[in-house]
């Protein structure tokens, strides 16, 4: 999709409250060159955390596209930003080695889709929580 378009940013879990995606599946795709001119240009913006804000959210300046999924999955969560997440991700990893699997989306989301419990284990936290914008 970026290859073939003119696209400055492409991405699919920004902004975090559109996104179909689980958390955790986070992929953005930019030049360089578009990275370099925002930080020289684009000062309301500069974090040291988040370099994408202002591609996503200056779409005046910057053309960007938001990839979404058919079915929304936003409510899958295999991140690692709390201690709760970290037990979640070992699961999914031993799942995916005991099935052999490669670890798509499709199949890290049918591995919490089968799993009730450690699905739930992380659920209190969502997509976009402690963001600093």
């Amino acid at each position: 999709m970026y290859l073939e378009n003119e696209y400055d940013f492409i991405a699919n879990t920004v902004p975090p409250e559109k996104s179909t995606y689980p958390d955790g599946s986070d992929v953005g795709v930019f030049s360089f060159d578009v990275l370099e001119n925002a930080y020289r240009e684009d000062n309301k913006f500069k974090s040291d955390e988040h370099v994408t804000f202002q591609f996503w959210k200056d779409q005046y300046r910057y053309s960007s596209y938001i990839m979404t999924t058919p079915n929304d999955l936003s409510d899958y969560r295999y991140t690692l930003d709390y201690p709760e997440d970290l037990d979640v991700i070992k699961f999914i990893y031993h799942e995916l080695s005991r099935l052999n699997l490669y670890g798509t989306v499709g199949e890290i989301v049918e591995i919490l889709r089968n799993n009730d419990d450690i699905r739930k284990y992380n659920s209190k936290y969502k997509q976009g929580d402690g963001w600093k914008q």
